[in-house]
C-alpha cells in the first residue's frame, strides 16, 4: 500500500513489476475526516480517472483514489509505504498530526511499514507520544535504516511479532 505524495513528500513509484512477481498496487483514501480513518483502494497512479481530488480542513488539496474503487482486504496488504515529517533511526514518526496512519498501521499490525523520506528527514530523536507508530525501515534517495522494530518475519513477507519501544 502507497500514498500519492504531495507537497515535499518524494514521489515515488512502485508500480514497476519487478523480477516477474504479480502484485497489486492499492493506496490510501481518507474515508472519514473527522473519525480520521483511511482504507485502502485499488488503484494506479499512471491511470488519471481513477483519483479524484479531496480537500483536507487546513485547506490543502490531495489526490486520492476514487471512492468508487474496489476497497483491498485488511489481510491483504503486506507492506505499507509511510510519509511523514521527520524520523528516527528508532522508527519514531513525526506525522502532520491527525493520526491516520497511527491508526491505520495499528490496524494492520503483521504488515512491514517503510517510512519514505529525504535523508535531511532524519534527525537523531523526535517527540513522540504513547500513540504514534513506528515504522520498521526508512528508505530515502541515500540509504535504507532498518529500525529493529519487528520481531520474526512470518509467510509471505508478514510481520510474526513487533518489538515494543
Amino acid at each position: 500500500m502507497s500514498f500519492c505524495p504531495f507537497g515535499s513528500e518524494p514521489q515515488i513509484n512502485i508500480e514497476k513489476e519487478g523480477m516477474g512477481e504479480a502484485y497489486r498496487v492499492a493506496y490510501v483514501r481518507i474515508e472519514d475526516w473527522s473519525d480520521r480513518s483511511m482504507d485502502a483502494r485499488v488503484a494506479r497512479r499512471d491511470t488519471p480517472d481513477l483519483w479524484e481530488e479531496f480537500e483536507v480542513p487546513q485547506g490543502e488539496r490531495i489526490f486520492q483514489p476514487r471512492g468508487d474503487l474496489p476497497k483491498v482486504d485488511s489481510s491483504e496488504i503486506a507492506v505499507i509505504l509511510v510519509p511523514g515529517l521527520a524520523f528516527s533511526s528508532d522508527g519514531s514518526r513525526l506525522g502532520r498530526g491527525a493520526g491516520f496512519y497511527d491508526r491505520f498501521l495499528c490496524a494492520h499490525p503483521s504488515a512491514l511499514r517503510v517510512g519514505v523520506a529525504w535523508g535531511e528527514q532524519i534527525l537523531p530523536e523526535i517527540p513522540v507520544s504513547g500513540h504514534d507508530e513506528r515504522v520498521d525501515i526508512i528508505l530515502t534517495e541515500q540509504s535504507l535504516v532498518t529500525t529493529n522494530s519487528y520481531g520474526e518475519w512470518r509467510i509471505h513477507g508478514k510481520i510474526k511479532s513487533r518489538n515494543q519501544p
